[in-house]
């Protein structure tokens, strides 16, 4: 029989089981604060939180989930994660992927932040950011995901949710075998180890969510930051050292720290206040940014705190000012605009401008909402437009066609119009269009037309009266050819021979020089040399004309001078200007060289 204990070792033992149950205490005590914690960060996160265990099962799914994907925590809880909500198309890999995770905590989507798709409960394939980390939990490695549905990305919603029931199903589970801890001591030290454990993972869990967020996230106490994560940081500009302790309003700005102050002040006392609102902030370095805030008040450290989560939205706000000022810069150009501009659905007037009013002489209230039959004299001038016009939309995406409008006075107008659908894949939709009076340059081609029609005749007229002068020139020059033929003949035949006869009579020496003259200027007028340089030189004079053939001909000046009657200095000036006229002038060129080759 064993020997019984003694009162030392009775009294030892119950110290042991004291310190036990102490050490249990703070056990529960620091789990229940981490699963706080946790509870508070997912029940306020906007994006998805989704644990998968190395089963690839889904082990924690939060209301963001629900939200982004449409299941119940009820549907997906133990749904084999990457079949329930990955596209067909990604199966195969995921398949080899989860193996290796398994394995190793590694993937091709470990660590990273990727865009890829994924599966509503509907069915609807959406783009998603995804954030993939790795925890080994008991020798198994776990995946933790963060899921932002980037079809809202312009909104960014800013708040994690709650967090997942299984997780608070856990801590109540371990709870529980604390709780029957006090059975033994050897229960008690296991059970112990298991929530030490457990409290690790939780923070580890705790901080893999905050430190992947997507979004700012800090605490703010008595109006100092407490906590902030790295993204928060990142959108102020500070470290993460430089914003614990500091004032949480100079990092607002300074016409905005009243209604962040309120809001605040409401939340901590339990008070209506707006679930998500804008505000500006401030940077390290001065700079205005916007932010989306979303807060809920928690106990941290046993006092009442803020725990907020907050999203830059600075680009966003600068792109919608730089489209307000886009869309007021345009409606300007609209309504000045010397060109009529309009927009029609279903060809009812939506909208137009001020020329528009002016060319049809109706008010802008008295077309809107009408049908845009209003501005035509006719049926078939409106049905021809719709038929032209929307045929060259669907063609090549804007349609042109001119037509008549009406004036509410009855005057017709003529009109371009131009059109092109907002949508062309829907043209009953919107179709913008411009029109211009061309009523004025219709008359201008009207009478250019009729102008050219004139010129044309004109031209006719003119044509025929050049063949006419064409046909009396070429008989001009025929009746010329005819008279110098009928000259030459009756100078060879009828004059000639009476010169030859004259000169065998006895003749002084006188009248045979002068016979000899006779004959060799006749002989020059039926000479083609000296036809051809009177028709073609007719700034000659007679006597130039006489003196070139008898310098032809080899005659002196001496001997011209006598022929002539002249004196020789006469016939040196005749000779000067006959090269001056051939442009021989300062040429080395012999007069009679030249003469002969003509």
């Amino acid at each position: 029989m064993a020997d019984k204990p003694t009162y030392e070792q009775l009294e030892q033992r119950a110290k042991e089981l004291e310190n036990g149950v102490g050490n249990r205490k703070w056990a529960e005590k620091a789990v229940r604060e981490s699963e706080e914690k946790f509870k508070a960060i997912t029940a306020s996160a906007k994006d998805a939180i989704i644990i998968m265990d190395n089963e690839g099962s889904i082990s924690f799914w939060n209301e963001a989930a629900e939200r982004i994907f449409g299941y119940s925590p009820r549907e997906a809880m133990g749904k084999e994660l990457h079949i329930f909500l990955a596209p067909q198309k990604y199966h195969e890999a995921y398949g080899r992927g989860i193996v290796t995770f398994n394995r190793t905590g590694h993937g091709p989507v470990v660590g990273k932040t990727l865009e890829l798709e994924a599966v509503k409960k509907d069915g609807t394939i959406f783009p998603m950011e995804l954030s993939v980390s790795a925890v080994k939990i008991k020798g198994k490695w776990h995946a933790t995901g963060i899921v932002r549905d980037t079809t809202e990305r312009k909104r960014a919603e800013k708040a994690l949710r709650e967090a997942h029931e299984q997780l608070e199903r856990r801590v109540e589970e371990r709870t529980a075998e604390l709780s029957r801890a006090n059975v033994d001591l050897k229960q008690e030290i296991a059970e112990r180890k298991r929530a030490e454990e457990a409290l690790r993972d939780s923070e580890r869990e705790y901080s893999i969510l905050v430190e992947s967020s997507l979004t700012g996230i800090y605490i703010d106490q008595n109006g100092k930051i407490v906590f902030a994560n790295n993204r928060f940081a990142e959108i102020y500009g500070y470290s993460r050292d430089e914003l614990i302790g500091l004032e949480s309003c100079k990092l607002v700005h300074p016409e905005d720290v009243a209604l962040t102050d309120e809001i605040r002040a409401k939340r901590l006392k339990g008070e209506e206040a707006p679930l998500e609102y804008e505000a500006r902030g401030l940077t390290k370095d001065g700079e205005t940014i916007w932010i989306v805030r979303r807060n809920t008040r928690i106990e941290y450290k046993g006092r009442p705190a803020i725990l907020g989560n907050i999203v830059d939205i600075t680009s966003r706000a600068q792109s919608e000012e730089a489209l307000r000022k886009s869309e007021a810069k345009l409606y300007s150009i609209f309504r000045a605009a010397p060109a009529g501009i309009g927009l029609v659905s279903n060809r009812v007037l939506k909208e137009v401008n001020d020329r528009i009013c002016e060319m049809v002489g109706y008010s802008r209230e008295e077309l809107l909402e009408q049908n845009a039959r209003i501005l035509y004299p006719s049926d078939e001038d409106y049905e021809y437009v719709g038929r032209k016009k929307y045929a060259q939309i669907r063609e090549r995406g804007i349609g042109t066609v001119e037509t008549r409008w009406q004036r509410k006075d009855g005057e017709v107008i003529n009109v371009l119009l131009s059109s092109s659908a907002v949508d062309p894949n829907d043209l009953t939709r919107r179709v913008t269009f411009t029109a211009l009076d061309i009523t004025e340059r219709k008359w201008a081609e009207k009478k250019l037309r009729e102008r050219k029609e004139a010129l044309k005749a004109q031209a006719l007229s003119l044509e025929e009266l050049n063949t006419a002068l064409k046909v009396l020139l070429r008989r001009r020059e025929e009746d010329k050819a005819e008279l110098e033929e009928n000259v030459v003949g009756n100078v060879k035949e009828l004059v000639l021979p009476y010169v030859e006869t004259l000169r065998n009579t006895r003749l002084d020496a006188k009248q045979m020089a002068y016979t000899s003259i006779i004959e060799s200027l006749l002989n020059d007028i039926v000479s083609p040399f000296l036809r051809s340089l009177s028709s073609k030189y007719t700034g000659f004079t007679p006597r130039e004309i006489q003196v070139a053939a008898l310098v032809k001909e080899g005659k002196t000046n001496k001997e011209i001078a006598e022929l002539l009657n002249v004196s020789a200095r006469a016939v040196e000036s005749h000779r000067e200007n006959i090269r001056a006229k051939f442009g021989l002038k300062h040429q080395p060129v012999n007069l009679r060289s030249y003469l002969l080759s003509l």
